[in-house]
């Protein structure tokens, strides 16, 4: 995956903390949340920072704010698939909170 905003930002140092923050992502879900922010503090608009932000949140927990921001992914960069389906992952965990309404079909008895 590619991803950036053109930033001039030295691309190693980015993949490096992009790189921690996905080591941390196993472990430590809510500190690769935290890596993945000053990523987008640094280069805002870094598409695979924010993908990493999105997922980081759904791990600790957190499925509004993944869904947050991987609603914006959606919107704003070309990943497609990949997107669409931690969106539907984050939808599914808010669900199973109670945090999203879902309709509920009476069921017909023949």
């Amino acid at each position: 995956m590619g991803g950036g905003s053109g930033a001039s930002q030295p691309v190693g140092s980015v993949d490096v903390a992009l790189a921690h923050a996905v080591r941390l992502l196993e472990r430590e879900p809510r500190l690769a949340a935290e890596q993945a922010s000053e990523i987008l503090k640094a280069v805002p608009g870094h598409a695979n920072a924010t993908l990493l932000l999105g997922i980081a949140h759904r791990v600790s927990g957190n499925a509004a704010g993944s869904l947050e921001v991987l609603e914006m992914l959606l919107l704003e960069a070309d990943f497609g698939v990949p997107v669409s389906l931690r969106l539907v992952h984050a939808v599914e965990a808010r669900a199973k909170r109670g945090e999203v309404q879902t309709e509920q079909r009476p069921q017909s008895r023949a």
